[in-house]
């Protein structure tokens, strides 16, 4: 992840986010427009993991914000995910908030686009599908490694996270699957460019993937009203610490 001072003019402060004592270079929350819409950035590199969330107050990012914040704070060597964790760990602590992360301490092997590109790999359906009340066409693949969905739009320009979702989960079901935002100038970089309006769904067959620990997306099992609360209360910090210890020993026993 690039150097997060370079975005000191559009950083912003907030409860929940305590700046004090914190490597600012790694750590922050910013305000970012684009087309005149307001989104909500907290970066952080921390646990293993470099992360980047986007917010807006009323609607979910659409994939081409999510490619324009990669881009910005990533740099062009690095790959980053957002994840289809499993449904046990799933955490919303916002509406409308999509992730990006990097793996810091551990190899996420990448799909060989090739077997896609010649064909050799299997076609297992392709048609066309409703999904979150909208036509769209879709394409499942396999290889001996990887099975990919490409889900492209009918009546709109771009595919949204709840369309993905649905595709994800009628598709592959309840496993994690992860969307790629590769380094620039890669082969799987040329790939996602052949299908460009469309969202390319990966799921590993051979590797147990790893997503990041629930504690850096949220509070499990706790609303966002409730979590105001609690900052309220001055028990926010401690919650934190006691669920940050849960999940690493849940991480242990994996």
């Amino acid at each position: 992840m690039k150097d997060l001072k370079i975005f000191d003019k559009s950083r912003i402060d907030h409860l929940f986010f305590d700046m004090e004592g914190q490597d600012l270079s790694k750590n922050g929350m910013f305000e970012f427009f684009l087309e005149k819409e307001r989104y909500c950035v907290v970066a952080s590199s921390n646990d293993g993991w470099d992360h980047v969330s986007v917010s807006h107050a009323s609607k979910i990012p659409s994939p081409s914000v999510m490619t324009y914040f990669k881009n910005k704070f990533f740099e062009k060597n690095e790959t980053a995910f957002e994840f289809f964790p499993l449904s046990q760990d799933y955490v919303s602590m916002h509406d409308f908030c999509l992730h990006l992360w990097r793996p810091q301490n551990q190899t996420i092997t990448l799909p060989d686009p090739k077997p896609f590109v010649n064909k050799t790999a299997e076609t297992k359906f392709r048609g066309a599908k409703t999904l979150s009340s909208k036509p769209h066409i879709v394409k499942n693949a396999a290889s001996n490694d990887f099975e990919c969905l490409i889900v492209s739009p009918v009546l709109s320009n771009q595919v949204s996270w709840n369309a993905c979702t649905s595709a994800k989960n009628g598709f592959f079901g309840d496993v994690v699957a992860f969307k790629i935002h590769p380094a620039k100038g890669t082969p799987l970089a040329k790939f996602n460019a052949q299908f460009m309006g469309s969202e390319i769904i990966w799921k590993s067959l051979k590797e147990n993937v790893q997503t990041p620990p629930t504690f850096l997306v949220g509070l499990k099992d706790v609303s966002h009203e409730q979590a105001k609360q609690m900052a309220d209360e001055g028990t926010l910090i401690d919650y934190c610490i006691e669920h940050q210890h849960d999940d690493e020993d849940a991480a242990e026993n994996c």
